[in-house]
C-alpha cells in the first residue's frame, strides 16, 4: 500500500509482519526428520545433506532455517522437552481430577 506525500513522493505504508506459517512448518519438518536420523545413526552419523535430501530440499534451504547441525540438535532437544512437559501436565491434571472425584 502506498500513499502520497509532499512533492509527489510516495511512502510505503508497511503492514505488521505475521509469522510465516510455511517457514515454521518446514522448520518443524526439518527438526522432526533430523531427530529421526539422529535416532538411527546418532548425531555424528547424520549429515545436513542426508536431512536435506530426505525432505527434498537443498542444503542452502536447510541453512536458511538453521545455522548449523548443532542448532537443529538444540531445537530437537527443546521440542522433545516440551512434548514431555505436555505429557506430564496431562498426567498431573488427570491425577488431580481423580483425587478430587474420590474425595481425597
Amino acid at each position: 500500500m502506498r500513499s502520497r506525500c509532499e512533492k509527489g513522493k510516495s511512502l510505503s505504508m508497511s503492514r505488521p509482519k505475521r509469522p510465516n506459517r510455511k517457514k515454521q512448518d518446514l522448520r518443524t519438518l526439518i527438526t522432526q526428520k533430523a531427530g529421526e536420523l539422529f535416532g538411527k545413526g546418532g548425531y555424528h552419523g547424520a549429515t545436513v545433506e542426508q536431512i536435506s535430501k530426505s525432505l527434498g530440499i537443498s542444503k542452502p534451504r536447510f541453512y536458511y532455517h538453521f545455522a548449523s547441525k548443532e542448532e537443529i540438535l538444540f531445537e530437537f532437544s527443546r521440542f522433545a522437552h516440551n512434548k514431555a512437559l505436555e505429557g506430564l501436565k496431562r498426567i498431573t491434571t488427570g491425577s488431580e481430577r481423580a483425587v478430587i472425584q474420590r474425595g481425597g
